[in-house]
């Protein structure tokens, strides 16, 4: 009988097992009563008395963060307060009252609703997160209100099992997400969320897998009580499976355990294969307090900083901010260096600072850098931030969905004007390289034509493999088309890496297929020296690259080009590279299935 398994997408690698635990939506009470105008003085006084104990109650959760909590809750928290503070918010909240003659609960509500509803409305899972911080600050202003205080954070943590469990919801706000921090929670599941939402940044930061974009028919299948393995990595949950297959899932668990006991010597050693051949392992990362983590694990820079996250606040960041944040990051990975990639936003990720054009195929259309050269404004404070960032010299950038050698020409004129601009007002600073992904075939198919403007190459896979082979990677109905092991992205990454080796270009690669042990042996037999990939895979990957020999990989890798199908490379690893892979690191393997790896 086939295991009831949900697929959706990893926020937070690692592997758990418990019991379901359902959390409910916890309704906000609505009071909704007409007041006369002799009564206006006398709400705006409990709005006022409410604003300070919600001011006294976040701002103590937020310095009782500072030791009991991560540092990405301690900025949640931050931020909470900030919303809380806005004197615009709270100068629409006295006029509704005023003016609409409403009690200050409906008035607060009417204000907030409003707000969460603009990044409701908006088309992405990371710009609709935000509705819940929005939710929660109101939460706690209503509470206040009620007289009941501490209740919209606090109350969250009543009734938590005190087994190991499985948190299930259809969303989780940054404050339930915190109020799991110090319980059994083992793991989290939802249908929304999102790699760079509050909750995704605390589960990777107190180390407990988190998938999320489990369809609504997968997620309300799961039962209360139900048993769960999840697997973050691989964005999989299973459902009440059999006793044999719970033994393995545990076993790998503690042979996981047991490993990672031995993590701190593999992670102070150079990486470098059986026959000593070196290999540099990066991070990639979505906020600065993932670098400690990073390096703890043995990365040797930041292969990939996201900085999309830095475009999803309330108000876009100007140029300062951004040398404030890549100047901590730079200082933070010396003498490692740090690829900061310029904002990728668009297609399938939205702001609401910036304007969109309308679009039926937004990935395909305004986003990344084509985005920033239709409006210079986004562009011009990333590259004069870069510039001035970079005086440890441990810097380069990265132009993202490059698809065309002019659009790297118009970059360099920009990042040229700003180096003018800056020498003229006598500005500190100091040149960057600049690089691009590569993840559009056109890039890949004639790489040669963009090795003169361009001083290093990334491989971006995830890209890479849906737009060459035109499926989406997120629509649950081509899913089964999203194959890495197609033979058409093997080649493109064989001929990416093989062009630029010769021309003595740097090439790396830092999508997905980056920490998929099945892949790594083709990766490194093709001439790949390089590899960025998420923190927690990082030993894991360390330790099985010391196993491996490089002829050996090469032979692989040959092999798997001369295949037409990607059915044919799944048999080969499954016969062939399967078995050696397990004798490397046989704690991977003590519970995945080859079929979940391919």
């Amino acid at each position: 009988m086939p295991l009831l398994t949900f697929r959706g997408h990893s926020a937070s690698p690692g592997l758990a097992t418990g019991r379901a635990f359902w959390v409910a939506d916890v309704p906000v009470v609505s009071v909704h009563r007409k007041i006369s105008r002799q009564e206006v003085r006398e709400e705006k006084v409990r709005l006022a008395a409410a604003y300070v104990r919600a001011h006294e109650e976040l701002k103590n959760i937020e310095t009782k963060s500072q030791s009991r909590h991560p540092q990405g809750l301690k900025d949640i928290f931050s931020a909470h307060r900030l919303m809380l503070e806005d004197p615009i918010i709270r100068s629409r909240i006295e006029a509704s009252v005023r003016r609409r003659l409403i009690c200050a609960e409906w008035a607060v509500e009417g204000v907030y609703d409003e707000i969460a509803g603009v990044f409701s409305s908006m088309k992405n899972r990371h710009q609709a997160g935000r509705m819940y911080d929005v939710k929660d600050v109101m939460r706690v202003l209503l509470d206040h209100l009620a007289g009941a205080g501490e209740t919209a954070i606090g109350g969250e943590l009543a009734n938590l099992p005190d087994a190991p469990f499985i948190a299930i919801a259809h969303e989780l706000s940054p404050a339930r997400t915190a109020a799991f921090i110090g319980s059994k929670v083992a793991g989290m599941v939802t249908r929304l969320g999102g790699r760079t939402s509050h909750a995704a940044i605390i589960a990777r930061e107190i180390g407990i897998p988190f998938v999320f974009g489990l369809p609504s028919r997968s997620l309300n299948r799961i039962k209360p009580d139900d048993m769960l393995l999840v697997n973050g990595g691989e964005g999989s949950v299973v459902v009440n499976p059999p006793a044999a297959i719970s033994r393995r899932f545990r076993g790998r668990q503690s042979e996981i355990r047991k490993i990672r006991k031995t993590y701190q010597r593999i992670a102070a050693r150079p990486t470098r294969t059986r026959d000593g051949v070196d290999v540099r392992i990066w991070a990639n990362i979505e906020t600065e307090n993932e670098i400690p983590g990073a390096k703890k694990y043995g990365a040797c820079g930041v292969g990939l900083f996201r900085t999309e996250y830095l475009y999803l606040q309330d108000q876009m960041p100007d140029e300062q901010a951004l040398y404030e944040v890549y100047r901590k990051v730079a200082r933070a990975v010396s003498p490692g260096s740090v690829v900061v990639r310029t904002m990728d936003l668009g297609g399938d990720k939205f702001l609401s600072p910036i304007e969109f054009p309308s679009d039926m195929n937004p990935m395909l259309g305004m986003r990344a850098i084509r985005l920033c050269l239709a409006q210079p404004k986004l562009l011009i404070p990333q590259l004069r931030a870069a510039l001035r960032a970079n005086l440890r010299r441990n810097l380069r950038l990265c132009l993202p969905m490059v698809s065309a050698v002019e659009e790297i020409l118009e970059v360099r004129k920009y990042l040229d004007h700003a180096v003018e601009d800056l020498r003229r007002s006598r500005t500190p600073f100091c040149a960057l390289p600049l690089g691009i992904m590569v993840e559009v075939p056109s890039v890949a198919i004639r790489i040669e034509r963009f090795l003169p403007h361009a001083d290093f190459f990334s491989i971006g896979t995830n890209d890479l493999i849906q737009y060459t082979l035109a499926v989406s990677r997120t629509m649950e109905q081509v899913a089964y088309l999203y194959r890495p092991l197609d033979p058409s992205v093997l080649w493109l990454i064989s001929r990416v890496v093989s062009v630029c080796r010769d021309s003595g270009k740097e090439v790396s690669l830092c999508g997905e297929e980056a920490n998929n042990p099945l892949i790594v042996p083709f990766l490194l037999g093709v001439g790949l020296r390089d590899l960025s990939m998420a923190p927690p895979a990082i030993l894991e990957i360390k330790s099985l690259i010391s196993g491996l020999e490089i002829p050996r990989c090469q032979a692989i890798a040959r092999r798997m080009l001369e295949f037409s199908t990607a059915r044919e490379v799944e048999r080969y690893l499954r016969s062939e590279v399967f078995p050696m892979l397990k004798t490397i690191i046989p704690h991977h393997y003590s519970y995945v299935s080859l079929e979940s790896e391919l």
